[in-house]
């Protein structure tokens, strides 16, 4: 079952209807709670639902009702952090030494990368939406670590995500905690490269954090007129993403006049 899970899970993402994408998930992710409560410790099931909650939670749920998109990030934080805790023997949450949680992010080696990738994935979203929360800020130096652990085994794993997480980084940031939109440029033209500029969230981060930090309307422009013209059929395997990232590119230049 977990195999023909595993294979399937494929066809979400080649899903060309968001609407339908949106509808069937929720029963999905919740037979892999099932599946997870009798065997807890199956990792293709663990990564299969720390990646379907976040995918869940930022295609469909983290636009339209934030609070939501935290629990569901919250919820695949839980289930790959306990994962990530056993394979490192020890744990992660609760360690306050940056030196001590780095050196237990070395234990893991690039067959963990999946399970590193979409912790740190629904880690970085939980603290995305919860700005106001000193405590879940206090962790985004871990979420940086296991980022770069995960360029460190493999940089281009799911089309660069790690370089794309560090060009939204460095550019959500003021330069005074760290941001840097040079860093930023960087990491997103590296991200760009790694899916041949197919992956269209890439463009979209692009466009939303750096070009509105740099202000460079020109940019801003031309990466959403670059998503709206892309073909669908280039990219198979992500055109649910891509189609999402069209719909949210064609509002953003209609709207352009409030960023800039």
């Amino acid at each position: 079952m977990a195999q023909l899970l595993d294979k399937g899970s494929k066809t979400f993402y080649e899903e060309p209807d968001p609407l339908l994408a949106e509808e069937t998930i929720g029963s999905q992710l919740k037979f892999l709670e099932v599946l997870l409560k009798n065997d807890p410790d199956h990792l293709s099931l663990i990564v299969q639902a720390v990646q379907g909650f976040g995918a869940y939670a930022f295609l469909f749920v983290e636009e339209k009702s934030p609070e939501r998109a935290i629990g569901f990030y919250d919820r695949g934080l839980k289930i790959g952090l306990r994962a990530l805790e056993n394979k490192c023997g020890e744990l992660l949450l609760s360690q306050t030494d940056q030196t001590h949680f780095k050196k237990s992010l070395q234990k893991l080696k690039k067959k963990d990368v999946p399970l590193l990738f979409w912790t740190s994935y629904s880690w970085a979203g939980f603290v995305n939406l919860s700005l106001g929360s000193s405590e879940a800020l206090s962790h985004l130096p871990k979420i940086v670590s296991m980022m770069e652990r995960v360029n460190e085994l493999d940089p281009n794993y799911f089309y660069g995500g790690a370089d794309l997480f560090f060009g939204v980084y460095y550019a959500s940031r003021p330069s005074l905690l760290g941001g840097n939109l040079e860093q930023s440029k960087f990491y997103f033209n590296r991200a760009l490269y790694a899916s041949n500029h197919h992956f269209l969230m890439t463009s979209l981060l692009y466009a939303q954090t750096y070009a509105v930090a740099k202000q460079d309307r020109e940019l801003y422009k031309n990466l959403l007129e670059e998503i709206i013209h892309f073909p669908l059929e280039r990219f198979p395997e992500q055109i649910l993403s891509n189609t999402i990232a069209k719909e949210r590119a064609e509002k953003l230049l209609e709207n352009i006049d409030e960023h800039f």
